[in-house]
């Protein structure tokens, strides 16, 4: 049976935190705001590819670690999720607030900007527009560099799980019908806001990356779609086995979670050309220059080559564990986002964005 991701308000669905089905039922008020988890949802699409050839695998990262000193902590609201830096300026998805949360790294002070209900993903462009993923408006949000307020760029078609850019292209992961069971990738231009729809692209999508005129979708259960970023047409499948609910991608590589390892992808043949295992599950992929960040659900951040999966450190952050829930990367800072629940009220939940510094690596 299909998981279902409802569009109305009065069901919410809680993303990314598990792979099982989670459906609540909840105010109007809370219901639209909630952060989301992956449902579980049918088998692998059809008309996959033959199995990967194995890679070579990278050695275990080191137990040591270079420590990450914490030199600021924000409270953002309950339910931040994605964070994008650069400057000296953190800006944080505050989903459970409906707005965007400006923060000025050296000195905490915050500014809001609504943007609607759910915002999940935040980037920047070059001309310092915010880009903003609003799930539940079922919209892709702009503020331009100096505006307060956010205007309307696209409204999607179904309901967003994800969302790419790839210079003035934006890629929105799409489910049919609100539902895991089908899901396509709508094509937005990040400066007219015009949109072009692809194809169905099958079951269990929760992720997207784009580069090199590609985009890349992760179904979970075993294979990676490859889509023409200009028709957005399927032009090959990937067998992973055991591919899991995360993807970056940078030049000519893609890297996915493959069971409890980290594997390299060449974007072109779609040979597994590295593999890395991973010390506990990941929570958080992203890429930054040269290198792969891999955070983990025990707050450590991986670092790795991203020419061949060669662990260059473990950062180890200082304080009490937490689960990261967004993560960049400004230079020696590292910016995490994260909060705790409540089970026993949906609306109690602890926000707070986490400035790290790289300190000397431990002996």
């Amino acid at each position: 049976m299909p998981a279902l991701r409802p569009a109305r308000a009065l069901l919410a669905l809680v993303r990314r935190a598990a792979p099982a089905v989670v459906l609540a039922l909840c105010s109007p008020a809370t219901a639209a705001d909630a952060p989301p988890t992956a449902p579980a949802g049918p088998s692998t699409p059809a008309a996959a590819a033959p199995s990967l050839p194995a890679a070579p695998t990278a050695p275990a990262s080191s137990a040591t670690g270079t420590p990450l000193r914490l030199v600021r902590t924000v409270t953002t609201g309950k339910w931040p999720e994605g964070v994008f830096a650069a400057g000296g300026e953190a800006v944080v998805a505050d989903s459970g607030n409906r707005r965007l949360l400006r923060v000025d790294v050296e000195t905490g002070k915050t500014t809001a900007v609504p943007v609607g209900r759910l915002p999940t993903v935040v980037v920047q462009r070059a001309d310092g527009a915010l880009i903003a993923l609003v799930e539940t408006d079922k919209t892709i949000a702009r503020i331009d560099a100096g505006a307060k307020k956010a205007r309307p760029l696209a409204r999607l078609p179904d309901c967003p799980d994800d969302l790419a850019v790839d210079g003035d292209a934006l890629f929105a992961l799409l489910w049919e019908a609100c539902s895991s069971a089908g899901s396509r990738v709508s094509r937005v231009d990040a400066r007219t806001g015009k949109r072009v729809d692809g194809e169905g692209l099958g079951a269990n999508a929760f992720a997207i990356a784009a580069a090199g005129g590609r985009v890349f979708v992760p179904h979970r259960g075993g294979v990676v779609s490859v889509l023409d970023a200009q028709t957005l047409a399927v032009t090959a499948r990937w067998n992973v086995p055991d591919v899991g609910m995360h993807v970056a991608a940078s030049g000519a590589a893609v890297f996915v979670p493959s069971g409890p390892d980290l594997v390299r992808i060449d974007a072109l043949s779609g040979a597994t050309t590295a593999r890395a295992p991973l010390p506990a599950a990941l929570r958080v992929l992203r890429t930054a220059g040269d290198h792969v960040y891999a955070a983990l659900a025990d707050g450590r951040i991986v670092v790795l080559s991203a020419a061949n999966l060669m662990p260059v450190e473990v950062l180890v952050p200082e304080g009490p564990t937490f689960e990261p829930r967004g993560l960049a990367v400004d230079g020696a800072r590292l910016l995490v986002t994260t909060f705790k629940e409540d089970p026993r009220d949906v609306n109690a939940a602890e926000g707070r964005l986490l400035v790290f510094e790289r300190g000397a690596p431990a002996p």
